[in-house]
């Protein structure tokens, strides 16, 4: 971890100052190598190290000496420019800045956040669960995404749902997004899994008097891998926001044929719509669009879409064949019914899209 933040610090002085830089121990062994030969002696570095000064200019490079409580490191840069000594300054406060940080112990909250952001390698992971006292176990990411700013009613009742903090983790991202990283090793069957968003929501919305909207991803077998059971949950919020408006639980493993259309080209879409509609989209009536989603949403039972609708089957028949003069396709029909159904959601993508910017 440490050291790939060093390079990318390393990679920043290239981009930005156009010049290669190497990055020594106190044993004077490479740790951050350049992108290109400086041919620097380990002479050199050894020599600077023993000399009580902080700066050194030997032939053509320039070094930088960084003093932590626990170590000291030696920054090598060429004297390619006038602006050497400033762009090394830089550099030195910039890398004492997160040495510093580094061996600062981590809290299990900051180890959680840094593992669902992807920043950890599984060696880390494992040698930090160690340190830590996490045991091994299986996962399960809930992101809680609230109707507006959460209330500190809102938190309260989530630490009490889940005040055993040494399997749980409740992790506040900004004023709207909550995760909860919580331990479903005795609970890993999907209705299980289902049921602890149903309370989260049922309980938040009854004893906070909040609005939210809850999404989950896949079981992590392993800890590392709730980075990808997050990025799952993000996309559940973001699809069913689209496409199941009127769920307040979305999971990753339900979005279906949502994930096909989230993911279609915009060109690919609008073609497909006008292929289906015809030209005719237009002349639809919300009526008539609400009808069909509603009797596909009823797996094309016409008793109970009308049931449902209150209407008369007969007025239902009449706004189904109305749509099949229009657009030649019979909803009543499975192929036919398919096809709809892609187009309304597509439909109802594209204007997201818009809506968005995108």
């Amino acid at each position: 971890m440490k050291d790939k933040k060093l390079q990318e610090v390393l990679t920043e002085i290239r981009e930005i100052a156009g010049m290669d830089a190497a990055l020594f121990s106190d044993a004077a062994e490479l740790l951050v190598a350049p992108f290109s030969d400086m041919n620097i002696r380990k002479t050199d570095v050894k020599a600077f190290l023993s000399l009580d000064q902080a700066e050194w200019q030997q032939e053509e490079f320039y070094f930088f000496k960084i003093t932590i409580p626990e170590a000291a490191y030696v920054l090598v840069l060429p004297q390619i420019a006038t602006e050497t000594v400033l762009v090394g300054r830089l550099a030195v406060c910039q890398i004492r800045n997160l040495l510093s940080l580094e061996t600062q112990p981590m809290s299990r909250e900051q180890f959680i956040l840094e593992v669902l952001h992807g920043k950890l390698e599984p060696t880390e992971v494992l040698n930090t669960m160690q340190r830590l006292h996490i045991a091994s176990s299986a996962w399960m990411v809930y992101v809680l995404r609230t109707v507006g700013k959460t209330e500190t009613a809102c938190m309260e009742t989530l630490k009490n749902l889940f005040c055993d903090r040494r399997h749980d983790f409740l992790l506040p991202i900004d004023e709207e997004t909550i995760v909860l990283v919580k331990d479903v090793k005795d609970r890993k069957e999907p209705s299980e899994i289902e049921s602890i968003a149903y309370r989260i929501l049922d309980n938040v919305q009854a004893e906070a008097m909040q609005q939210l909207h809850i999404g989950y991803g896949r079981l992590a077998e392993e800890l590392i891998g709730i980075s990808k059971s997050y990025e799952q949950a993000l996309q559940a919020l973001e699809i069913g926001s689209i496409f199941e408006m009127r769920h307040s639980v979305m999971a990753y493993e339900r979005l279906g044929v949502g994930r096909l259309v989230y993911e279609l080209p915009r060109e690919s879409g609008e073609r497909f719509l006008e292929e289906v509609f015809s030209g005719k989209e237009g002349e639809l009536e919300e009526e008539d669009l609400g009808t069909i989603e509603r009797f596909l949403e009823n797996n094309l039972n016409i008793s109970e879409t009308a049931r449902q609708m209150y209407i008369h089957r007969n007025t239902l028949v009449y706004r189904l064949e109305r749509v099949q003069k229009m657009t030649g396709l019979d909803v009543r029909r499975f192929e036919d019914a398919m096809k709809l159904r892609l187009a309304l959601m597509i439909r109802t993508d594209l204007k997201h899209r818009s809506l968005q910017g995108l």
